[in-house]
């Protein structure tokens, strides 16, 4: 806001918001968001006798908390073999150019896994979320995204059809930790890849990338 006729330190400056605290006085502050997830209008009134008012929203997002139920969702739902539908259990995943591949290799994961096993148990730890914005890679394989969910899983399987990874009629444990990351696309967080980290080094590709 400008005042043609008045000077910027002249000027009363009223500051209010939905949530959070404002520290300062004057034509600049600093506010403190609220701790969880919220869209806060900010307004200010600005005065020389004469009063303006202009308004804004801002999306306030609690991304540690956003990021690893989106990831333990994925997890559990992967885990459920009596969802069949792949579109289904990939519906949190960014379809954009930056994560279009590594949904698609969702995507087949589901069908594959469904195929060749069933699920009969699985437990699906706490989510360990580090949001990094262009900072380094968050997996063992290098992939990128703007947060990482490092989940601990374990699933006990029944081998459904002869594949690469087991005998029809096996049973088979896959225990190790999944790499979960994530993208904040407009104002969402969207799922982008997953990799499974075994801890025997035994990688299954039929039951999970």
């Amino acid at each position: 806001m400008q005042d043609p006729d008045t000077p910027a330190d002249q000027l009363t400056y009223e500051w209010s918001a939905d949530a959070g605290t404002f520290t300062g006085t004057g034509a600049t502050v600093q506010w403190r968001a609220p701790a969880s997830a919220a869209t806060v209008k900010l307004t200010l009134v600005v005065s020389d006798g004469t009063r303006v008012t202009s308004s804004a929203n801002v999306s306030v997002h609690d991304s540690i908390k956003e990021v690893g139920e989106l990831a333990r969702l994925f997890l559990l739902e992967f885990s459920d073999s009596s969802i069949r539908s792949p579109e289904f259990v990939v519906r949190n995943f960014s379809t954009s150019p930056r994560c279009v591949r590594d949904r698609d290799l969702e995507f087949d994961d589901v069908v594959k896994n469904r195929r060749f096993f069933l699920i009969e148990s699985s437990s699906i730890g706490p989510a360990s979320v580090t949001v990094q914005f262009a900072g380094k890679p968050c997996t063992f394989r290098p992939l990128d995204g703007d947060a990482c969910a490092v989940v601990p899983v374990v699933w006990n399987s029944l081998c459904l059809e002869t594949n690469s990874d087991c005998a029809a009629g096996e049973r088979t444990r896959a225990d190790g930790r999944d790499y979960v990351t994530a993208v904040f696309e407009g104002s969402n967080w969207r799922l982008c890849a997953s990799n499974f980290d075994p801890r025997d080094g035994i990688f299954r590709p039929n039951f999970i990338r």
